[in-house]
C-alpha cells in the first residue's frame, strides 16, 4: 500500500469570534468584554480609603507581633538571670544546710525556668506571619495592570494576609502568657527557697 507524497498537514486556522456583529479574535473578546463589564460595574469611590485602611491595619498588626517577639526575648534574659542569680545564692548557702530536703526545693525553680523557656521559645517559633505583597510577584504580575484593578487585589491579599496573622498573633499570645507565669512562679519559689534556707541556717 502505497502513501501518497502530495499529503499536507491540514491548515489550523485562527479562532475567531462574532461579537455584537463584529468578528474578532480571542484575545479581542476578552478585552472588550472586560471593557463593557468596566463600564457597568460601579466606580469604588471609596476605594482609596479602603486601601489606606487595611494597609495600615496590617502594617500595625505586623508591629505587634515584632513587639512580642522583643518581649520574648526579654522574658528569656530575665528568666536567665533570675536562676542564675539564685544558683550563686544557692552555692553560697548549700554548705550552711544539712537537710537534703531544702537542698532539693531548689529544684523547683529550676522546672520553672526550664517551662518558662520552653513556652518563650514555642512564642518565638510558631507559624511564620506574612509581610506581604512580596516586591518581585508584585512587580511581575501587577507592573501593567489598570490601578484600580491593582489596589482591589492587593487589598484581598492584605486581607488574607491579615487573617492569617491574626490567627498567629494569638498563638504568639497565649504562649508569651504562659512564660510570663512561669517566670512569675519561678522567681516566687527561688525567692521562698533562698529564704527557707537562709533561715534554717
Amino acid at each position: 500500500m502505497k502513501i501518497s507524497s502530495n499529503w499536507e498537514a491540514p491548515i489550523v486556522l485562527p479562532s475567531v469570534f462574532c461579537y455584537n456583529g463584529a468578528v474578532m479574535s480571542e484575545k479581542e473578546l476578552a478585552d472588550q468584554v472586560e471593557a463593557e463589564l468596566e463600564q457597568t460595574e460601579p466606580y469604588p469611590y471609596s476605594l482609596d480609603i479602603v486601601y489606606a485602611e487595611i494597609k495600615d491595619k496590617l502594617d500595625i498588626q505586623i508591629r505587634q507581633v515584632d513587639s512580642l517577639d522583643n518581649k520574648t526575648g526579654n522574658i528569656l534574659f530575665v528568666a536567665s538571670i533570675v536562676i542564675g542569680v539564685g544558683a550563686a545564692a544557692q552555692a553560697a548557702l548549700i554548705s550552711m544546710v544539712a537537710n537534703p530536703v531544702v537542698l532539693l526545693l531548689f529544684s523547683i525553680p529550676i522546672i520553672f525556668y526550664l517551662l518558662t523557656i520552653l513556652t518563650a521559645v514555642r512564642s518565638w517559633i510558631v507559624k511564620p506571619y506574612f509581610r506581604d505583597p512580596e516586591p518581585r510577584p508584585l512587580r511581575d504580575e501587577y507592573l501593567f495592570e489598570k490601578e484600580q484593578f491593582t489596589r482591589r487585589r492587593l487589598i484581598a491579599h492584605f486581607i488574607s494576609t491579615y487573617e492569617w496573622n491574626a490567627a498567629v498573633l494569638q498563638k504568639k499570645v497565649f504562649e508569651l502568657r504562659l512564660s510570663t507565669w512561669f517566670l512569675l512562679a519561678e522567681t516566687i519559689s527561688l525567692t521562698t527557697v533562698l529564704l527557707l534556707r537562709a533561715w534554717l541556717a
